[in-house]
């Protein structure tokens, strides 16, 4: 009886057994096969490339026209604050640690190997649908930008497998949505040739994406109607969240979405140069401009149109057409194209390099920690992630798919900021390239607006994620069991 409850002592201690900031840092100078090639600027492009994209160009109206009204610029400054708050603690940690595991490292350290497979797994699981949902979402800009030129494709290879449409009064079902599939394909190929290719059309997308909009806001700005901006925050419907003061913060439960992926910047932190202070430094500049340029844009968006006319995904290009230049609105559609593609790219990466340092810790086959001699990539994971996405893309129904990637998202930016508070106070020695100032409260802000957020999600998603995260559990005991 005494030996029983000694396994299943030690076998619960087992859960919770702790990586050391040494270990890993040491582990990763002798073994890291990657290669060190990104600097500041580059690394700066890729939190740009995987946060403007699918946020900018689609929820900015829809929550406009639901929630904020014209005030939909103090929802994205509240938002910008909150990932401010949790940049610090993703700063903190990455000047601590030069492990490209971003939130799994640093949960490994602080709460221990279960947890940190249940973080690093769902963090995975929300980078990799939403990367998902992005490309089907590319797939509908692509066919669009294909109609305005009069080249159309058969109605069988638009649409996820089995969609139901009509053609000259007959129901017919589409096979697969070859845009989507093409494009995770070609996104896992650049990957492929190496980090340095995948980093430079980053930076093209990058540039492309936010020279259209900064045409979009150069050019619109001599459109505004000021009548459309009063009031600024109108009056409350008598339900919460149906604008007034409670609308802004209800839009903040929308938008902060719109900044996805800030944390993507630390699973680089193999492949950077010089990674305690360009992957702080690069985390906190990206998330201060892109909120500067959600707030003008979207301000730029609701003086264009009235704020009742954007509850559409394409409410961009909604806005331009009120402009009347046709040549306007063929730019915004494929500075949409080139932001969506960035953001497929990033976020492929971001997946590859957490499974990456999840299957170094023995915690998934050893298969996937080949790296290719040439390109110094994980050749076997980025190819298995690639055709994975191309194929759930082009069959899947996503729409509850992007609330739940979210959700995940938004678990392990809590798990984060709970983590930074216990390593500062209880770790306080340890040496740290970036401290994040005023602790605890850029953390406890983070976590609390964070917690309202996920009170916000349907029932259904809740179920959802109990469900994944049984089957996690399930996975880690039998491969802890092998």
């Amino acid at each position: 009886m005494e030996n029983k409850k000694a396994i299943l002592k030690n076998n619960f201690k087992s859960l919770f057994k702790k990586k050391s900031v040494k270990q890993i840092n040491l582990k990763v100078l002798q073994n890291n096969k990657l290669k060190k090639s990104l600097s500041l600027l580059q690394i700066v492009s890729l939190g740009i490339g995987v946060i403007v994209g699918a946020g900018i160009f689609v929820l900015t109206g829809i929550a406009a026209s639901m929630h904020a009204g014209p005030a939909i610029t103090l929802s994205f400054a509240l938002s910008g604050v909150v990932c401010i708050c949790a940049g610090l603690c993703y700063a903190e940690f990455a000047s601590m640690l030069k492990t490209s595991g971003s939130s799994y490292s640093y949960i490994y350290v602080t709460f221990g190997r279960f947890p940190a497979w249940i973080i690093g797994s769902i963090s995975a699981i929300g980078y990799f649908l939403g990367a998902v949902s992005v490309a089907v979402g590319w797939s509908g800009y692509f066919i669009d930008i294909l109609n305005t030129f009069n080249f159309n494709i058969s109605q069988k290879f638009t649409s996820p497998t089995g969609t139901k449409y009509m053609l000259d009064n007959k129901h017919f079902y589409s096979y697969l949505d070859l845009p989507a599939f093409a494009i995770s394909l070609i996104s896992a190929f650049i990957l492929y040739r190496g980090i340095s290719l995948s980093s430079i059309i980053t930076t093209i997308s990058v540039i492309i994406k936010l020279s259209v909009l900064l045409c979009f806001v150069s050019i619109g700005i001599f459109y505004i109607d000021i009548n459309n901006w009063i009031p600024y925050i109108p009056e409350n419907q008598g339900k919460f969240g149906k604008y007034g003061y409670s609308g802004i913060i209800a839009g903040v439960s929308m938008v902060f979405l719109a900044f996805n992926g800030f944390d993507s910047i630390c699973t680089s932190a193999q492949e950077v140069k010089n990674p305690r202070k360009n992957i702080p430094l690069g985390i906190i500049i990206t998330i201060i401009l892109v909120t500067i340029i959600y707030i003008v844009t979207s301000a730029v968006m609701t003086g264009l149109i009235s704020y009742k006319q954007l509850n559409a995904p394409q409410a961009l290009a909604l806005a331009v057409n009120n402009i009347g230049l046709p040549w306007l609105n063929y730019i915004v559609k494929f500075g949409a194209l080139a932001g969506l593609s960035s953001v497929i790219i990033v976020s492929q990466y971001t997946v590859t390099r957490i499974l990456l340092s999840m299957s170094e810790d023995k915690l998934l086959p050893n298969i996937f920690t080949k790296i290719h001699s040439k390109n110094q990539i994980p050749h076997i994971i980025t190819i298995i992630i690639g055709l994975s996405m191309a194929i759930l893309a082009a069959t899947t129904n996503l729409h509850n798919v992007v609330k739940l990637s979210s959700f995940f998202i938004i678990i392990t930016v809590i798990s984060i900021c709970l983590a930074t508070i216990i390593m500062r106070y209880t770790k306080s020695k340890l040496i740290r390239g970036f401290y994040c100032p005023l602790m605890p409260i850029p953390p406890i802000i983070a976590i609390i607006l964070s917690l309202y957020i996920i009170y916000s999600y349907p029932i259904q998603i809740y179920l959802n994620a109990i469900i994944i995260l049984i089957i996690l559990a399930v996975i880690y005991f039998l491969k802890k069991h092998e």
